[in-house]
């Protein structure tokens, strides 16, 4: 019950951070990640991109997504609405996690 609560109160902080504006460090591009509730949008400051890799996990470490992008992308979002309701973080490249309630 604790437990149900505690990812209620951190689903309910979270879910109010519609966009995160996140920099990537090393040789990967500057990252805008748009986080809604049916998708992850990314949009790379830089362009031409080499290689970007995506990986979203789920409160277990386990990674439930993952998807690798470059300029020659042509959508740059994930398809979020096959995950179940939880708590989620989301990597783009060497950047720090985002975490997110879906």
């Amino acid at each position: 019950m604790k437990n149900l609560f505690l990812t209620a109160l951190f689903c309910a902080f979270f879910s109010s951070i519609n966009a995160v504006a996140a920099m990537t460090p090393q040789h990967d591009p500057e990252v805008k990640i748009i986080i809604s509730p049916r998708r992850i949008w990314l949009v790379a400051d830089e362009m031409p991109v080499k290689s970007l890799q995506v990986q979203v996990f789920d409160l277990a470490g386990k990674v439930v997504l993952e998807q690798h992008y470059s300029s020659k992308t042509a959508d740059w979002s994930l398809d979020l609405q096959a995950l179940p309701a939880g708590r989620y973080s989301v990597v783009a490249g060497v950047q720090e996690a985002i975490r997110f309630c879906k």
